[in-house]
């Protein structure tokens, strides 16, 4: 009788482990040897943890949900309409370091820059934008299809040490300068079908992967020195003159810093011409007019930087001067880099104009705020006739919000107010109505 107890003994064992972590308190052992031999088993299944989605959080444009580590925070979606978009670098006192998966996917922002504090963009976060030109900021990894197909986008420029994952920019087209850092890695169809890239250049050391230009047949590659990476960023780093760092008081006479000769009347040549009027066939939303070649500049080929002026065709368009920056191959294909406008009435060192007040592009008009202006957020200082123009305004306690465009109360909608900038200056007047407000 001792020995079949003990084999019972064991069979529990072989069949269970150790059977009485899982076994009712109350139970015992023959209840345990019961429920075996009738086929009830013991389970001994884990329960997972129930997934509790982050609660999000939502603040002017942005809505994100915090990190685990309760100090940074990820950007899960955009929620305004402006052409140009700044990511900030903190919001609601946390850092932005990571923004969401599709967070700006089908976005119809031109522009967007990113703050120093970012570390990730996941994948298809700007998933088919109107995107022009991105900037990817130092150190940051970005995800597979991140920017993907980007029908407008002409330039992209990857600062040292970032990771780009496999078809971040897959499909874009219309791509036709890429710039990489020093230290920067691209996996594999990084930039696959961007079919009309024209130019890459690489400055430095880059962890390249043989198949990252998969199905971009008409590219060159350019192995550019390291110190070579500042002059190939993209417009706003070049703010004194053509090319980088430029300055009259470097380099040898007639000549600017980054190896730029100045001509010596601003003449243009028939050879000038021909390379400028190549270049610009792609701008087809304006009219473009040579109007001087200032300087030139050996660089895998040639750079130009001409005068141009420079007309919109809508109707009764005002026109303008740009300074615009033109890249010549070896094998005479040309095309723009970049382009300034020009302000007039502003020179260097000066602010303001004569008036005080900055002056505006052409086509702009000036928006001036007035009344109690500190209950308002945020309003753009000028736009152009027909840009829809969203007011911020923070929360008012005992009171309603009231904002006058030239007078007249404009429309509330989702907490924001809007409206259609007119073809003149605009005064916007806000107070707070505290009327039907007891005790307010």
């Amino acid at each position: 009788m001792k020995k079949r107890m003990a084999l019972l003994l064991v069979l529990v064992m072989s069949l269970t482990g150790p059977a009485a972590v899982w076994a009712d308190e109350e139970g015992t052992l023959e209840d345990i040897i019961r429920d075996i031999f009738a086929g009830k088993g013991i389970s001994t299944e884990k329960t997972q943890p129930e997934y509790i989605p982050p609660e999000i959080f939502t603040t002017r444009n942005f809505q994100y949900y915090v990190n685990i580590d309760n100090e940074t925070i990820t950007i899960t979606d955009y929620i305004g309409d402006r052409d140009f978009v700044e990511v900030p670098a903190e919001i609601d006192g946390y850092r932005v370091t990571d923004i969401g998966e599709k967070a700006f996917s089908y976005g119809k922002m031109e522009r967007i820059s990113f703050p120093d504090t970012l570390q990730t963009i996941r994948e298809r976060a700007f998933e088919y934008c109107d995107l022009t030109d991105v900037t990817i900021p130092e150190g940051v990894t970005v995800g597979a299809c991140a920017f993907g197909y980007n029908d407008s986008l002409k330039q992209v420029v990857i600062e040292p040490d970032a990771v780009i994952k496999s078809r971040a920019f897959g499909y874009c087209e219309n791509l036709d300068l890429v710039v990489c850092g020093p230290g920067s890695t691209l996996e594999d169809s990084t930039f696959e079908y961007c079919r009309r890239l024209k130019s890459v250049i690489l400055c430095g050391a880059v962890n390249l992967d043989a198949e990252a230009f998969s199905y971009c047949d008409g590219k060159r590659i350019t192995e550019a020195a390291e110190d070579d990476f500042d002059f190939w960023k993209l417009p706003d780093e070049n703010v004194d003159g053509p090319g980088p760092d430029s300055s009259p008081d470097e380099g040898p006479a007639g000549e600017l810093a980054g190896g730029w000769t100045v001509t010596e009347d601003a003449s243009l040549t028939e050879e000038s011409l021909a390379v400028y009027e190549l270049a610009v066939m792609d701008l087809d939303d304006v009219r473009c007019e040579a109007v001087a070649l200032l300087a030139t500049q050996v660089a895998s080929g040639t750079n130009y930087c001409f005068l141009q002026r420079t007309t919109s065709y809508e109707p009764n368009a005002v026109p303008y001067y740009q300074l615009v920056y033109i890249h010549e191959e070896f094998d005479g294909d040309a095309y723009v880099m970049e382009t300034q406008d020009i302000e007039p009435g502003l020179l260097k060192g000066d602010e303001q104009n004569d008036n005080g007040q900055e002056p505006l592009a052409p086509g702009e008009h000036r928006i001036t705020m007035v009344g109690e202006d500190h209950i308002l957020l945020d309003c753009p200082p000028t736009a152009k006739a027909g840009e829809r123009i969203v007011v911020f305004a923070g929360d008012v306690a005992d009171g309603e919000m009231v904002i006058e465009v030239n007078g007249e109360k404009i429309e509330r909608e989702s907490g924001e107010y809007t409206f259609i900038m007119p073809d003149e200056d605009v005064e916007i007047n806000a107070w707070i109505d505290t009327s039907g407000y007891p005790g307010a």
